[in-house]
């Protein structure tokens, strides 16, 4: 079954991320968020096509790049 990644959760993903206060592979990072486990490990594994499906450039709705 595929996780759907919005903007919305990759946007809170990211602002873990660059507050540098966590490696990204610790549980307490994900807990800053309300993201589940699955939504977590998907923006780990996706991250580059996410990040580039969600860039400042790219105003669209669907993260299923």
């Amino acid at each position: 079954m595929s996780v759907n990644i919005d903007k919305e959760k990759f946007d809170k993903f990211e602002a873990v991320r660059k507050s540098g206060k966590y490696n990204m592979y610790d549980k307490t990072a994900r807990y800053e968020t309300d993201l589940t486990g699955k939504e977590w490990l998907t923006i780990m594994k996706d991250y580059g096509k996410l990040k580039a499906a969600w860039s400042a450039n790219n105003n669209n709705n669907n993260g299923d790049k």
